[in-house]
This record gives C-alpha cells, structure tokens and sequence, in this order.
C-alpha cells in the first residue's frame, strides 16, 4: 500500500506542478505588437525629431506675488504746526538730502518774525 500511496501522491504533485507551469508560462508571456504584416518583423523604434544645435536666448519669467518693506525709513514731522499749501514731490519719488518736500502757510510766522526784527532795532537804537 505504501507504492500506492506513494504513486498517487506523485500524480498529484505532477498535476499541481504541470498546471502552476502552464499558469506561470500565460501570465507572462508577454503580448507581441500587431503590426498588421506577419509575426517576424521586428517592432520599430519610435520617432525622433533632430534639429541642429544654435546658440538662442532663453527667457524664464515668473510671476510671484510678495510685499516690499523699505531698507530705510524716515519719520519726517515739521518743527512748527501749520496747513500745508504745496506738494512739490510725487508718491514713491526719489528725493535728495535738503529737497524741499512740502511748504507750510507761513503768514503767521513771517508777521512774528517782522514784529521781533523790529523790535530789536528798537533796541539797538536806544
């Protein structure tokens, strides 16, 4: 009984094996191009498009969005109160050290002015 146990525990392995073969042998097969002629041409390589090497300017642009803080900032405060009458400079333009940037009504302040100047001629005269 062992020879026949033996046997038939063999037909099974060799059945198993067989099928797992045939199994093995299908999913990787790999499936051959139909290129509408018979099966011995050989597949053809893709296309290449060539151009002769020329020297040209690339440009890479980009638009980015962000905020822009000053390297130098100034508080600029007049040493007398009054209502300003002109704006000689423009928003965002360049200025230069000593550059008048804006001009105060100064009628108030030219009559102290006269009043004092006088009276110190009134003074020196005695």
């Amino acid at each position: 009984m062992n020879k026949r146990v033996l046997f038939r525990t063999l037909v099974i392995l060799g059945t198993i094996a067989l099928i797992a073969g045939l199994a093995f042998s299908r999913i990787n097969a790999s499936p051959q191009p139909d290129a509408g002629g018979s099966g011995d041409e050989a597949p053809s390589a893709p296309r290449v498009t060539v151009e002769p090497v020329r020297a040209t300017n690339l440009y890479d642009t980009l638009t980015l969005m962000g905020s822009v803080q000053a390297a130098d900032e100034i508080i600029i405060q007049p040493e007398v109160s009054g209502r300003v009458v002109s704006l000689p400079i423009e928003d965002g333009q360049r200025v230069e050290r000593g550059q008048v940037l804006l001009r105060l009504r100064d009628d108030a302040l030219r009559a102290e002015r006269l009043v004092a100047e006088r009276q110190a001629a009134l003074l020196e005269a005695e």
